[in-house]
């Protein structure tokens, strides 16, 4: 296919075209603040541009997805290429979890990327499966119910509380962990800035997206009044996250769409209506079973740690500060952290003298701040919402000895203004 008009027009190269412009919509959201100046959180002005961002992110995405559902393949051979471009945010996985830095050009592409490609043609397959609008619909119902469920009190719910990096690792849209790095220009290096918008869409949320609309377009239902339907809710819920930071199950919205779009092409028996109703019996318990594995199995990997808190995206030299679960901003009660003051969103410059930016990927930062430190940590903190950076002392679990209290006390009891 020599013709650029020809490849723009093709399916597959509508995939490739929307998932590079939703990367690049990515890139703008990260690195914008470096050139211009970016509104603050919560005014008026910081809202429009985050909602602006994040209309453009859903319309570019839901475009990627719509095109994956036209591609010409075989279901067999659309996900197995879809599982072949996961393959780099897998790998950008394995070097976090070994404590490495991957290279700046995956940490920016993987899971804004590769990713979303992934995630549309693995759902434009499952979307395959489905053979009848029934079948749809029920599904899409269905789907309202689970992620209901799962945002809200069972796994997704569970790693929000224990404030676990899974999530944010491998959102679209996600990339702050990359400013520390020496890959950057100095002058980015030598500063802070903060995105347009912190909010981001999951993989999961993509590949749903393509899923409903792969099943609507080759059930040759109401494709286009799908697109808009989900377009329309899927902003209202964006919009309620970033005002008011509710956390909003995407497949509400979703499903929804595909229902308010199509229910003109269900007619379900009375013996599919029964089954229905097994169904949601079925869901109901499976529900509750995923509230109790996801509860108790996350509870016992210890997603709180001693100190209160765990460390979170990189802007610039520094490693913000995130509980470790409950409030967004108050450390655990009685944690290290919370005795020496500290407050979620705090930024930490050093530990015990050295530049966070220069222990990022060495080994050294995670397992400093995952133990309970035996002697105590001084932090350098730039604190939350201003440019005052104080040097903060970290107390160990023990008791502090007479001399440790000589030395660190006054730490300890001013350090905030």
């Amino acid at each position: 296919m020599d013709d650029p008009v020809e490849f723009r027009q093709s399916a597959f190269g509508q995939v490739i075209l929307w998932a590079i412009s939703a990367c690049l919509l990515t890139l703008v959201n990260r690195f914008a603040g470096y050139v211009v100046p970016i509104a603050p959180y919560g005014t008026l002005s910081g809202h429009f541009f985050s909602l602006l961002y994040l209309a453009g992110l859903l319309y570019v995405l839901m475009r990627l997805t719509d095109a994956a559902a036209r591609l010409p393949l075989r279901t067999v051979s659309l996900f197995s290429i879809g599982l072949a471009f996961a393959i780099p945010m897998a790998i950008v996985l394995l070097m976090q979890y070994q404590h490495q830095r991957p290279p700046l050009f995956l940490t920016l592409t993987a899971n804004n990327l590769f990713l979303p490609i992934a995630a549309a043609m693995v759902g434009a397959a499952i979307g395959r499966i489905i053979k009848h609008p029934n079948t749809l619909l029920a599904g899409a119902g269905f789907a309202i119910f689970f992620d209901f469920v799962v945002v809200t009190m069972g796994t997704v719910a569970q790693l929000m509380k224990s404030n676990s990096s899974i999530i944010a690792s491998v959102s679209v849209g996600a990339g702050a962990s990359v400013a520390a790095s020496a890959e950057l220009p100095s002058w980015m290096r030598a500063r802070s800035a903060e995105p347009i918008t912190g909010v981001t869409i999951g993989p999961a949320d993509v590949l749903f997206l393509a899923l409903f609309q792969a099943a609507v377009y080759h059930l040759r239902l109401s494709a286009r009044s799908t697109f808009w339907w989900m377009f329309g809710l899927l902003m209202l819920a964006l919009a309620l996250v970033e005002m008011i930071g509710l956390p909003v199950p995407a497949l509400i919205p979703m499903g929804i769409a595909v229902l308010i779009a199509n229910a003109r092409h269900g007619a379900f028996t009375a013996t599919e209506k029964r089954d229905l109703a097994i169904g949601a019996v079925f869901a109901v318990f499976c529900a509750a079973l995923i509230i109790f594995i996801s509860q108790r199995t996350i509870s016992q990997s210890g997603g709180s740690t001693p100190l209160g808190f765990t460390i979170g995206p990189v802007s610039a030299n520094a490693f913000y500060v995130e509980p470790s679960g409950g409030d967004s901003k108050q450390l655990e009660k009685g944690s290290l952290g919370e005795q020496a003051g500290m407050i979620g969103g705090d930024q930490i410059l050093m530990i015990n003298n050295v530049p966070t930016g220069s222990l990022y990927g060495t080994g050294n930062l995670y397992p400093t701040l995952g133990d309970t430190p035996k002697k105590g940590l001084v932090l350098r903190v730039r604190l939350r919402d201003t440019q005052i950076v104080r040097d903060i002392y970290i107390p160990p679990s023990r008791p502090l000895t007479a001399e440790e209290e000589q030395k660190y006390g006054k730490l300890l009891r001013k350090v905030r203004p």
